[in-house]
């Protein structure tokens, strides 16, 4: 609803936003340099919220097919979801 948050008043497409320091959620490791519209694809009319958990964009990797749950970052980490670190 703040469009001068992210848009520059010169034009519209004039825009800057930093995920990592304007949201809650830190696009690192395997996440970085993804495009917005990876994420965002469906069109918000308010502020934008999307749920932060794993299988939100990856159920279709989970080889476990939810028997360990949705918290997969107990096991893996953000880098690579093939990299498994047991007791993190």
């Amino acid at each position: 609803t703040d469009c001068a948050k992210c848009h520059n008043p010169n034009g519209w497409k004039l825009w800057e936003f930093d995920h990592n320091t304007q949201t809650k959620y830190k696009l690192e490791g395997g996440h970085e340099g993804l495009k917005c519209e990876s994420c965002h694809q469906t069109p918000m009319k308010k502020d934008v919220v999307l749920d932060t958990s794993c299988v939100t964009c990856h159920q279709q990797d989970d080889v476990h097919n939810g028997r360990f749950g949705e918290r997969c970052d107990r096991c893996h980490v953000v880098e690579s979801f093939k990299t498994v670190v047991i007791g993190k």
